[in-house]
């Protein structure tokens, strides 16, 4: 009972002591609402040696980039999604990319009464895992990570880990999605996921589509249009990744920490 006492009292200790550690502050700061009524840009966060640039960007946003985590990731009000903000902020001095994004994590504390805690739950999510058939992959020799490139429809590898590529999609549909492959290596690859739009049930890139023979229209990408449906397994990513790559998504839960936003308000306070 000594020993049990001990542990729980370390382990308290330690939690206070976390919590309570001060985060950077920045040296100024300007938070405004975005300008209406002008182009519909897309969201742009620009970092810089000793601060950052933000434009048009939503609350969910800003969470997203202070705590370095994706939109599902995240729990709260509807509202982080809605409204645009212009942000500039620097610090005293030069500060490492860790350093901004606990400065961002006190502004919007400030500004905008952010309180937020972590919990532990299940959400839904993606393994990518090898097709029937096996996968169709090119190896890249050497051990340096490369990185994917996104031209349209079409995403190009170059010397890519099978984790990157899972990282990759699970940022375009934000939703987790986890490398359950096996596959161990770099590896090239392109695929154009208008080539498959005929043979998948289900596409946000394209609504209305497939029908037979049809030309899929434009995709916009200045806006992600990916979602969930896509990854399902009629999905157009998931025929696309077994007819080029030999891989496939399956839906799991996957297990994961995720920030509870308690409190938040819609407008920040004045600079």
């Amino acid at each position: 009972m000594r020993r049990l006492t001990v542990c729980f009292l370390s382990v308290a200790f330690f939690v206070s002591a976390q919590t309570s550690t001060k985060r950077p502050e920045f040296a100024v700061a300007s938070v405004k609402p975005s300008p209406a009524g002008g182009p519909a840009t897309p969201e742009m966060v620009r970092p810089t040696p000793d601060g950052f640039s933000m434009q048009r960007v939503t609350l969910l946003t800003c969470l997203k980039w202070a705590y370095h985590i994706q939109g599902p990731y995240i729990s709260g009000p509807a509202f982080l999604k809605e409204g645009r903000f212009d942000i500039q902020a620097k610090a005293a001095g030069p500060a490492s990319i860790d350093d901004l994004r606990l400065m961002l994590q006190e502004l919007l504390a400030q500004r905008f009464k952010v309180t937020a805690h972590w919990e532990d739950r299940e959400i839904k999510g993606f393994a990518l895992g090898v097709a029937k058939n096996g996968p169709k992959l090119t190896e890249s020799p050497g051990d340096s990570k490369g990185g994917i490139t996104r031209r349209g429809t079409a995403f190009i590898g170059n010397h890519v880990p099978m984790s990157m590529l899972a990282n990759m999609l699970s940022s375009l549909a934000e939703f987790p999605v986890v490398d359950r492959t096996g596959i161990k290596g770099y590896y090239d690859f392109s695929v154009d996921v208008a080539e498959y739009v005929a043979q998948s049930s289900k596409s946000s890139l394209f609504p209305g589509v497939p029908t037979a023979g049809s030309q899929p229209p434009f995709m916009d990408t200045s806006r992600s249009s990916i979602d969930a449906n896509d990854f399902e397994e009629t999905g157009l990513f998931n025929v696309a990744l077994q007819a080029k790559l030999g891989l496939r998504l399956d839906v799991q839960k996957i297990p994961a920490s995720i920030l509870i936003v308690d409190r938040a308000e819609k407008t920040p306070t004045e600079n």
